[in-house]
């Protein structure tokens, strides 16, 4: 609830509410008492159709933004979170992991899985990202709600946390066991 005294702006009462999260449609409804319609404002991605869309908001106006679809990046990327998709464009698996910072270096790129939910349904796809990315394999479209998830390859796992070191003290110590 954002108190409204006379005549705001809508972008100033989405600011005053915390602005917008990176999950909101660029599309806003605002009903209105006494109209039959609700507003519908397309904020766009334009900073000029922006300040078009900014129209005056009133007490009583009730300010309703959708949410949109996002995709789940989970496991040995660099960054993980909700990436959200864009209403006029597909979103492919390589955006997706390029928006995440990539792969990392411990990631079992053999061993990628999209796993997506249709109704009570899910389904498991398992993918060869490095394959996707020398363009052996297609690159598949995303949908709303799909979990990307890149499992950690236990050896890289070792080497990065602890270097060759580490790899040779293991090795070292099962030819001993052997011996």
């Amino acid at each position: 609830m954002v108190p409204i005294i006379g005549e705001r702006r809508l972008l100033d009462v989405l600011a005053a509410a915390g602005g917008l999260p990176a999950t909101a449609s660029h599309v806003i409804t605002i009903n209105r008492p006494g109209l039959d319609q609700p507003i519908v404002v397309d904020l766009g991605t334009d900073p000029a159709r922006s300040a078009l869309a900014n129209i005056p908001i009133f007490g009583g106006d009730t300010i309703v933004t959708a949410r949109v679809g996002v995709v789940y990046v989970l496991g040995a990327f660099k960054t993980q979170g909700a990436i959200p998709l864009a209403g006029n464009s597909p979103l492919t698996l390589l955006q997706v992991a390029s928006l995440a910072g990539g792969p990392s270096f411990e990631g079992d790129y053999a061993d990628l899985r999209i796993i997506r939910t249709i109704g009570n349904q899910r389904t498991l796809v398992k993918i060869d990202i490095k394959k996707v990315m020398y363009g052996k394999a297609p690159d598949p479209v995303l949908q709303a709600d799909d979990v990307v998830f890149l499992p950690t390859n236990a050896l890289k796992s070792v080497l990065k946390s602890g270097g060759i070191g580490t790899l040779l003290g293991i090795v070292s110590i099962l030819v001993a066991f052997r011996q």
